[in-house]
C-alpha cells in the first residue's frame, strides 16, 4: 500500500513538473533562483487545491495546508517575490503574475480528475513536505520534481552552453583537410563567428 502511495505522491509531483504552468513568454531562459521560486509555487498551488479539492473527505488536509502556508510562509514569500520580478521582466506587470498563479492552480486542479484517490496521495506529500525545515524546502522541492520541466535554464544549464566545451574540444583537435568540403559556404561561416 505504501508504494501504491509513493508512486501515486510521484505521479503528482511529476505531474506538476511536467504540465506546469508556464508565464506566456517562458522563453526566455530562468535562472536557478527562478527555477527554484517556480517550484516552490508550484508545490504551494498543489496544496492549495489539494485543500480545497480534498476538505469533505479528507478534512486534516486542510489543517496540513494552514500549517504549510505558516511554516513556509518566508519560503512563499520570497518565491512570490522572485517569480514576480522575473514576470515583470518577462511579461510584464501584474496581471501576467496573477494569470501565472491562476494557471498553476487551475493545473493543478485538473491533476484532482486524473489522479485515482488524490486526496489518499497527496496527504503523505504534504506529511513529507511538512517534516522539512523551512531552509530545506526548496531543496525538497527541486528533489521531488521531474527533471523533464519545458523551462530553458540561463548560463551554463542551457543545452547550447553545456555543449560548447565539446565543440570547443572539436576544433582543437587536429583533422584532415578535405579542400571540397572546407571551401563550401556552410562551413566558412561558423569558422569565422567561432574565431
Amino acid at each position: 500500500m505504501l508504494n501504491i502511495v509513493r508512486k501515486g505522491a510521484v505521479a503528482i509531483m511529476a505531474l506538476a513538473a511536467s504540465a506546469a504552468a508556464l508565464p506566456a513568454s517562458a522563453a526566455p531562459c530562468y535562472s536557478d533562483k527562478e527555477l527554484q521560486a517556480h517550484r516552490v509555487r508550484q508545490v504551494q498551488a498543489e496544496f492549495m487545491v489539494a485543500a480545497l479539492q480534498c476538505r469533505g473527505t479528507h478534512p486534516q488536509v486542510v489543517s496540513k495546508y494552514n500549517s504549510f502556508v505558516k511554516k513556509f510562509g518566508g519560503n512563499l514569500n520570497e518565491s512570490a517575490k522572485t517569480m514576480r520580478a522575473r514576470i515583470a521582466r518577462v511579461d510584464g506587470g501584474r496581471g501576467a503574475f496573477d494569470a501565472y498563479i491562476t494557471n498553476l492552480a487551475n493545473e493543478a486542479s485538473m491533476r484532482t480528475m486524473y489522479i485515482a484517490s488524490y486526496c489518499d496521495t497527496v496527504e503523505p506529500v504534504m506529511d513529507e513536505a511538512l517534516a522539512q525545515k523551512p531552509k530545506e524546502l526548496p531543496r525538497y522541492v527541486a528533489g521531488r520534481m521531474a527533471k523533464d520541466e519545458p523551462i530553458m535554464m540561463c548560463a551554463s544549464a542551457t543545452p547550447a552552453a553545456a555543449a560548447a566545451p565539446k565543440a570547443a574540444a572539436a576544433k582543437a583537435e587536429p583533422k584532415k583537410a578535405e579542400p571540397a568540403k572546407a571551401s563550401t559556404s556552410k562551413t566558412a561561416p561558423a569558422k569565422t563567428a567561432a574565431k
